[in-house]
């Protein structure tokens, strides 16, 4: 059993190992994530909020739905590092652009209404 795993790709490279633990944590990141928007949605004072996290459920899963049969082949057509990185930035900005109802106030934290989110938003950033 040992002889086997010696020859695994999580054993022999390291760049791998290390690829697969960053994707790994990001997933996880990712989960806590949606759990969050959920969690936020269903503080709301609105009667229909569970229509609202059924939109955000939908909202989550709609890139992969679309883009997803067609994406692959042109991902395997470019260099796989520059992809990776440029789908980090993307996202990253897509986090800023979220944020950014937060730090001009539209949006008050329902738990905490004397501590505003920006600021978590912005140390996220920095």
């Amino acid at each position: 059993m040992i002889e086997k795993l010696q020859g695994h790709p999580f054993i022999r490279h390291g760049d791998f190992r290390l690829l697969f633990i960053a994707r790994l944590i990001s997933a996880i990141g990712d989960k806590f994530f949606f759990l969050a928007l959920v969690w936020f949605v269903l503080g709301w004072d609105d009667p229909h909020k569970l229509v609202y996290v059924g939109l955000v459920s939908a909202m989550t899963i709609l890139p992969t739905v679309i883009f997803g049969p067609f994406m692959g082949t042109i991902v395997d057509r470019i260099n796989r590092k520059k992809c990776l990185l440029l789908a980090d930035i993307v996202r990253t900005l897509f986090m800023a652009i979220f944020c950014i109802p937060f730090m001009d106030g539209s949006i008050q934290h329902r738990y905490h209404p004397n501590i505003r989110v920006h600021h978590h938003c912005l140390y996220t950033f920095v």
